[in-house]
């Protein structure tokens, strides 16, 4: 038995977002996704941008999110 550890973390698997699924999906942009494409800036520049630029970023997640939904439901094959 596994008395007393904790399992090892998983690697976190990230393109631009991380999608959680539920009842709902979730997607979250980090520091680590904005490292990953400008790895010449600090994490305090990464939170600084992700700060100056979260409306933005938030709104087109929201966009593209809704854009892919109406696209996966008109070719559902799932019709009552």
């Amino acid at each position: 038995m596994n008395e007393g550890k904790q399992p090892p973390p998983k690697p976190k698997v990230s393109v631009f977002a991380l999608a959680t699924q539920s009842s709902s999906v979730r997607a979250e942009i980090d520091a680590q996704d904005v490292l990953s494409l400008r790895p010449d800036w600090s994490e305090t520049q990464a939170n600084a941008f992700l700060r100056e630029h979260t409306d933005f970023i938030g709104n087109e997640m929201v966009v593209a999110g809704a854009a892919a939904l109406a696209a996966l439901i008109k070719r559902s094959r799932h019709d009552k």
